[in-house]
């Protein structure tokens, strides 16, 4: 599954082909909020790392469509996007991190996402995957060599599509 800098850079694509410029004035601090909603879904590694098993939480409730919708209406009201397309935009931006690990290698039981939680409480995960596993089991499992090599696979995926995003951004309305 996507580390946290590939949800990032996913969530900050997502709003930069879905955005006119307009809407994102000012800048940095909408491009804040996306990248922050497209993390989010991950906070459940800091309440396993509170118990000593990073993946103790991990994919269950924060990885569901209800957690997206409650995390972008909440950030809605504290963050500079107004209006129905604004939300919107936070939504996809929450919505990103779902797809992504819907992707994503999982190799430890129960495999996938809730993604329908609280309403269904099974696991989902997309026929076909393509990124990379990462080690997480323990807080030193992160710093292994083989996650490195995952990290650089799922840049391989994720830079071009930053690329292809912010060229489209840049060349809007000229």
């Amino acid at each position: 599954m996507p580390s946290p800098i590939g949800h990032g850079v996913i969530g900050l694509s997502v709003a930069l082909l879905a955005v006119p410029k307009e809407l994102l004035k000012p800048w940095l601090l909408k491009a804040f909020w996306v990248i922050f909603l497209a993390c989010l879904p991950d906070v459940d590694l800091v309440f396993g790392l509170l118990f000593g098993d990073l993946n103790q939480f991990h994919r269950a409730a924060t990885h569901s469509i209800t957690f997206a919708l409650v995390a972008a209406g909440i950030v809605y009201f504290v963050s500079p996007f107004k209006g129905q397309r604004g939300f919107l935009i936070l939504f996809a931006a929450a919505c990103s991190h779902l797809v992504a690990d819907l992707f994503g290698i999982d190799p430890t039981p129960p495999i996938g996402i809730q993604l329908c939680w609280p309403f269904v409480t099974d696991h989902f995960m997309a026929p076909f995957t393509f990124f990379p596993a990462l080690s997480k089991e323990t807080l030193g499992d992160m710093f292994q060599w083989a996650n490195l090599i995952g990290l650089l696979k799922e840049f391989a995926y994720v830079f071009p599509l930053f690329l292809v995003s912010l060229y489209c951004f840049k060349t809007q309305n000229k």
